[in-house]
């Protein structure tokens, strides 16, 4: 079914404009002119199953703007003339733009893929049933369980000619990988769709232990004891239906553990009684009642007026079973709220750690 690209939707719009030179050969033998080619993309939003809606998938785009140093990584294969030309893109903020070096030559028919951020890991790009036109197999090693960037890969391609003209104008649709630049006028649309699932953190502090204690966060972390790191296999097939070309992912977890920052504040966040957005985080769909993922936190804990401190690093683990089965592009709204255990004696510097719950 082809996807309604409204903004008003709700799927998340990434909004390149990136630069690149593109060139050719003439017959003769005469170099073609240069030319600059401007990038346009766009990804999915996660979908979050916590909250109630008719729909059980968002089927619009929002516009969405990079942040500064954000790195995307493209290529462009051609099995037709065996070429292959690929680079990372690098977001300057100050420039407005996206910076490469890659070249590529201008009329030679390309298929292009690529993810997002460019450092995600080992990769290898392969053609999918012998050619790039039919698609393309991804593989990535030694990807992180955890993650504060939002691992994505290119579902869709499609050549503009003007910057004045939206993508959710464009007519691009998932599915189609094809490209070919021209002298002048080079701009590519590019839809991207979430590998991970996400977590978004809000923190508050119990009412009553406010008055008596408060606790400064200085670190949150994602942990599991059962993987160290993971593998993934992403199938991409080419199709003209506009439907996504994403045929199959298949991740093997590797044995170990790993433990990822996710925030950190040398000072300290206050908390407060009203639950407020820290952090977020992103984690491979591997999660099961048999492979496990903890929040670890570290606070301070202090007097109430924030005078005097009592305890310093203390630590705090729970369980997050909420990340269970969720399949990669699913979220979560995560509220942790900090509650007492008990107090010795109120003017006992010694606390012993509040309870952390998870709702």
């Amino acid at each position: 079914m082809k996807k309604n690209l409204s903004i008003e939707n709700g799927i998340w719009l990434l909004f390149l404009a990136a630069l690149f030179v593109v060139g050719g050969c003439r017959e003769d033998g005469a170099p073609e002119p240069e030319t600059v080619v401007h990038i346009l993309a766009g990804t999915t939003s996660y979908e979050d199953i916590d909250k109630l809606s008719t729909r059980s998938l968002p089927d619009g785009f929002s516009e969405y703007s990079p942040a500064d140093g954000t790195k995307l990584y493209l290529c462009f294969q051609s099995s037709e003339f065996s070429l292959c030309r690929a680079g990372s893109f690098v977001y300057n903020e100050s420039l407005d733009h996206w910076q490469s070096f890659l070249s590529v030559t201008s009329a030679i028919p390309y298929e292009v893929f690529g993810f997002m951020p460019s450092d995600l890991g080992t990769y290898s790009i392969s053609p999918c049933d012998g050619d790039y036109a039919n698609g393309a197999i991804l593989t990535f090693s030694g990807l992180s369980p955890a993650l504060t960037s939002d691992p994505c890969i290119v579902t869709g391609v499609l050549r503009g000619t003007s910057s004045t003209i939206p993508i959710e104008d464009s007519g691009i649709v998932e599915g189609q990988f094809g490209y070919m630049a021209e002298l002048s006028d080079n701009y590519i649309y590019l839809l991207m769709d979430h590998l991970y699932c996400g977590l978004d953190f809000r923190f508050r502090l119990d009412a009553t232990y406010s008055r008596l204690r408060q606790i400064r966060l200085k670190e949150v972390y994602l942990k599991t004891d059962q993987t160290a790191s993971v593998h993934a296999r992403i199938t991409l097939k080419a199709n003209n239906t506009g439907t996504s070309p994403i045929e199959s992912i298949v991740w093997t977890p590797q044995n170990g553990s790993h433990e990822q920052c996710v925030y950190s504040n040398d000072e300290g966040q206050i908390l407060t009684t009203s639950y407020e957005a820290l952090l977020g985080a992103r984690f491979s769909p591997i999660f099961s009642d048999n492979v496990h993922m903890s929040l670890v936190c570290i606070y301070d804990v202090y007097t109430a007026d924030g005078q005097n401190l009592i305890r310093e690093d203390c630590r705090a683990e729970n369980l997050l079973p909420q990340v269970e089965g969720m399949e990669r592009g699913q979220k979560r709204t995560m509220r942790v709220s900090i509650d007492p255990t008990y107090l010795y004696v109120l003017a006992d510097p010694d606390l012993d750690n509040p309870t952390f719950t998870i709702e």
